[in-house]
């Protein structure tokens, strides 16, 4: 494990806290500028009691505040409560994810992919793009 590493495992905790995210039940890993995510992606429940449960707008949020990490140039996502199709969308396999997607459509936000019509615009992370970002 590189130094750059160490330093990114601290930054990844960083974002984890301040997005609200349960730590027990979803562990980062950053060896060699390669993160992995296992687990399960949930928020911890204060958080979930005000917002509900996590969205795939939120996932790509999350992506892209992950990849502009000093030092980490590409994300391997082993979920179990979520997946990316090979369009690459966020797809919930659990029914609190799926109900959590619902209620995101029917407030009048698009599901999936940030630039979808009628999405949000997509926020651009504070690092500047890097060669390896793309999965």
């Amino acid at each position: 494990m590189r130094s750059g590493d160490f330093r990114a495992n601290s930054y990844v905790k960083q974002v984890f806290a301040r997005n609200w995210l349960e730590s027990e039940t979803l562990s980062a890993t950053v060896i060699n500028g390669v993160l992995y995510l296992r687990g399960h992606v949930r928020f911890l429940p204060a958080k979930r009691a005000l917002a509900g449960d996590v969205t795939s707008e939120f996932l790509f949020r999350l992506e892209a505040e992950l990849k502009a990490i000093p030092g980490v140039k590409r994300v391997r996502w082993q979920l179990e409560n979520w997946e990316k199709d090979e369009t690459g969308l966020w797809v919930p396999l659990t029914p609190e994810g799926r109900e959590a997607e619902q209620r995101e459509k029917k407030a009048g936000r698009a599901a999936g992919r940030p630039g979808a019509p009628g999405a949000p615009a997509p926020q651009q992370p504070n690092a500047p793009h890097r060669r390896g970002d793309l999965l």
